[in-house]
């Protein structure tokens, strides 16, 4: 005799199982088999673990359509993109269908971060911008500053400031430019 392939479906209207057998009736005598179990025959599109209200017209709807039309509810921590279905932490948010980190100011006023955090993420912030944009500045400055006014240093001071500029002189010989425009 020949074997049919058989679903069985609970009372979510979900498939538990996929059964090949010759007679329908022996699936009922399976211990996986219970009373409030369907029985039909599988179709192509059929898979286990299948929520068959996705299902119009034999064809499985897309997780977009299934949440459109009310079959799935995402979890508040839920989120699709590119019709998965993803989990997604509380600090993080989707855009243009990526996950991406919430800027500082929304984890604020989204109380997953207090004010003092907050104030020292942007202290931190700060500091690196003033490294890299000002510190260079300030001792070119200060550098400018004590070479013409050199006289005024004290001896100390004056060997110092040559020991720098020592240091420049080397490491200048040691990297120097090419000269443009030749």
């Amino acid at each position: 005799m020949n074997k049919k392939e058989y679903v069985l479906i609970d009372e979510n209207n979900i498939i538990v199982e996929m059964i090949k057998i010759d007679d329908k009736e022996n699936i009922k005598k399976l211990s996986i088999y219970k009373e409030t179990y369907r029985i039909e025959e599988r179709k192509d599109y059929m898979f286990k673990g299948l929520n068959l209200n996705r299902v119009v017209n034999d064809i499985i709807l897309s997780n977009k359509e299934s949440i459109e039309k009310g079959l799935i509810k995402l979890k508040d921590n839920e989120v699709l993109i590119n019709d998965n279905i993803v989990t997604i932490d509380k600090t993080q948010k989707v855009v243009n269908n990526e996950i991406v980190e919430k800027t500082n100011e929304e984890k604020l006023n989204e109380g997953l971060i207090t004010s003092e955090e907050y104030n020292n993420i942007q202290n931190e912030k700060r500091e690196k911008e003033y490294e890299s944009k000002t510190d260079k500045q300030v001792i070119e400055l200060m550098r400018n500053f004590l070479n013409k006014n050199k006289d005024s240093l004290s001896n100390d001071d004056k060997t110092i400031l040559d020991s720098i500029n020592t240091e420049i002189e080397t490491i200048k010989q040691e990297y120097p430019k090419q000269n443009q425009g030749v």
